[in-house]
């Protein structure tokens, strides 16, 4: 066994990092059960969740620097996760701000250009996980991939819930509300293709997290949502345990990347298996998604906005066509390629 201070020991120790995070999860419910003052759970809330965000930060720094040993590739796909977990971490602190000092309503407020401009970088961050973008048909298989899945989620969630902006004559806030549930959804599929493809056991674990961090928060963002349409939502309630759990999820991740970052480069070269993209590759769920399209505008829209779906659904299959087809294509040349080597 190396006892060595060397590169390849762990720094951190995700197990009592998770017994931390679970800690203080656990006492933050207690605390909710306990404590009814709404101003003071505000405050609480306003204060532990940017910490526990910075922390979570600190943690995705951690991992980009031990990642070093993959390449600047996967180096700089967590530091820009990391840059957009601070990102999310200054919009709370904004939130905090003008909540507690300055008593105004933070939503819609500053705060949200930092919530925008993390969704930014995350997914730039996730790019650069599912493939080198050193080429032109790599770039475009990515923007191809990604239009795919934004498309998915607008047709989703704004189509299904924008008649709740209607109804309660608050577009603009909750549009924006929309938006995020809407950029949960986003980067939530991306992790799902990210932790489905064909990895080695060392760099699956953190996607795997980082997943479950988003499907918290998008949990979350709806709920809020629903909160908000309903003219229920307050801080300082259970949702804010839907934050922090995120943020002790995304900082597990965090620290487990960087503790199997110092596995020996030999032995992680021998555990590769080749890149598949899963869900990308995989029609069927898409072709679902256009058949709920269909039946859900057949039975909730009018005749007229019912066209407009049709024609959106036609757009949406067109993608899906070009992109398989660039599928079939990458197979027939990988088999031209072994048929040659074999001969």
């Amino acid at each position: 066994m190396n006892n060595s201070p060397g590169p390849h020991r762990e720094l951190i120790s995700l197990k009592n990092a998770a017994i931390f995070g679970v800690a203080l999860i656990i006492g933050s419910i207690l605390y909710l059960l306990t404590n009814q003052t709404m101003e003071i759970n505000i405050k609480f809330f306003d204060f532990i969740v940017p910490l526990v965000g910075f922390l979570s930060f600190s943690c995705l720094v951690y991992a980009a620097k031990r990642s070093r040993i993959y390449g600047k590739r996967v180096y700089l796909a967590w530091l820009f996760i990391a840059f957009s977990i601070l990102l999310y971490v200054i919009g709370d602190t904004i939130w905090a701000f003008m909540e507690v000092v300055l008593h105004v309503q933070p939503f819609p407020s500053a705060a949200d250009i930092f919530y925008l401009l993390y969704y930014l970088f995350f997914i730039m961050g996730l790019f650069l996980m599912f493939r080198s973008l050193d080429s032109p048909e790599n770039i475009y298989k990515t923007i191809l991939d990604a239009s795919i899945v934004v498309v998915s989620a607008i047709w989703i969630f704004w189509n299904t819930l924008s008649v709740f902006i209607i109804a309660q004559g608050t577009t603009s806030a909750f549009s924006l509300y929309l938006f995020y549930i809407i950029r949960d959804f986003v980067i939530f599929m991306l992790l799902i293709n990210l932790a489905l493809k064909q990895v080695n056991k060392w760099d699956k674990n953190p996607i795997i997290i980082l997943t479950a961090a988003l499907l918290v928060q998008l949990i979350t963002d709806l709920v809020i949502t629903y909160q908000f349409s309903s003219g229920i939502y307050m801080s300082g309630q259970f949702t804010e345990i839907g934050w922090l759990s995120c943020y002790v999820l995304i900082g597990l991740a965090g620290i487990l990347q960087g503790n199997i970052a110092g596995v020996d480069t030999d032995k992680l070269a021998i555990e590769m298996k080749p890149v598949k993209h899963v869900i990308f590759s995989f029609p069927v769920i898409w072709i679902a998604l256009v058949i709920f399209m269909l039946i859900w505008g057949y039975n909730n829209v009018s005749p007229s906005n019912f066209m407009v779906i049709e024609i959106k659904v036609l757009l949406f299959f067109l993608l899906l066509m070009i992109r398989r087809v660039i599928s079939v294509n990458e197979n027939w040349q990988f088999y031209w390629k072994v048929k040659d080597r074999k001969v």
